[in-house]
């Protein structure tokens, strides 16, 4: 009964340390993605980073309100 339990806890644990691997790596690659695109905005635009992260918060803002739906899934 104990070995069992053990082994359930051992999967459990694995699962989320995984999980947690591939949110990470998948932060760090959106991340990379949408630096690399405000550098290019910023170069043809000439517009400050931080003009561009406030217009892309403002975008997801936008789309929350318009489909506020989304949020009852999570």
């Amino acid at each position: 009964m104990v070995r069992t339990t053990l082994g359930k806890l051992e999967s459990h644990a694995f699962f989320l340390l995984f999980i947690a691997f591939i949110l990470t790596v998948f932060w760090y690659s959106m991340w990379g993605i949408l630096d690399d695109m405000a550098d290019y905005m910023k170069k043809k635009l000439g517009l400050t980073k931080h003009t561009i992260y406030i217009g892309m918060l403002g975008f997801v803002l936008i789309v929350v309100a318009i489909f506020p739906k989304m949020l009852e899934r999570f």
